[in-house]
């Protein structure tokens, strides 16, 4: 009996530091946005971006600046939308959490690929599934996300700008249900105004929902042209980590 005490101890301490839900909901400020291209004027326009097998991952493509980015997101992939110029959507995930509307087309060359059910590999060097989309001129967009089932996790924004003197980004990013506060944030640019005529960055905001909140809104700036959108999770505590901590109860009460 001491040594299955001893066992399920074990299992739930590893239970009781698995990640649990804060006790509030919260939009906040997630990842500051990172560029992924420095001027698509330079000839290396636009970036790469995976969500194969339900992770994302983005990548400025090689031969960029500033220094190449490649990075993995832990949390769960629940959903993604990815548009071109007219605002078509070239990829997407099967939740249709996302919503995206308005925007028209800009003058600023960016492209993009995605790789959706094709792994990319190490370095992003196979056959994308959708290859150099004309993106990331979609000029202004809005949209909305559904977090009524989710109560933990992060929204990535992909988006370039085209304008030297103008503020540009994602901005007015509330949070709204039946909770008694709405957050409203904003991410614009992280240098200069001056030196960012043609980059591309890409942006999140951290979200916990104790269930008072169903709705993100976000819209970009006139001078913002969006790429697309993806929406991570953290995943829940494991059902079997906390049927062990019951099961620890029961054997201290036998005790």
């Amino acid at each position: 009996m001491k040594m299955k005490t001893k066992c399920l101890l074990g299992i739930a301490a590893i239970a009781l530091s698995a990640p649990l839900a804060n006790a509030a909901s919260i939009l906040s400020g997630g990842m500051a946005p990172v560029k992924l291209l420095e001027d698509e004027n330079t000839g290396v326009s636009g970036f790469n971006v995976s969500v194969f097998n339900d992770t994302l991952r983005y990548a400025s493509r090689t031969g960029g600046t500033p220094t190449a980015v490649d990075s993995t997101v832990a949390e769960t992939l629940i959903d993604h939308v990815f548009v071109n110029s007219s605002g078509t959507e070239v990829s997407n995930g099967a939740s249709t959490i996302i919503s995206t509307t308005g925007g028209s087309a800009g003058n600023k060359p960016y492209t993009f690929s995605v790789w959706d059910v094709t792994d990319p590999g190490a370095s992003f060097s196979s056959t994308a599934d959708s290859v150099d989309v004309s993106g990331a001129r979609y000029s202004p967009a809005s949209g909305t996300i559904d977090i009524s089932a989710l109560t933990e996790g992060s929204i990535y924004f992909f988006y370039g700008n085209n304008n030297s003197s103008t503020a540009r980004g994602i901005s007015n990013v509330t949070m709204s249900g039946t909770g008694t506060d709405q957050a409203v944030l904003d991410f614009g640019d992280v240098t200069s105004a001056t030196t960012n005529d043609g980059d591309m960055f890409v942006a999140s905001f951290d979200f916990t929902n104790e269930g008072d909140y169903d709705t993100v809104t976000w819209s970009s700036d006139t001078f913002t042209y969006f790429s697309g959108v993806a929406v991570t999770a953290v995943p829940e505590p494991s059902a079997a980590l906390f049927g062990a901590l019951g099961m620890l109860a029961l054997l201290r009460r036998r005790g």
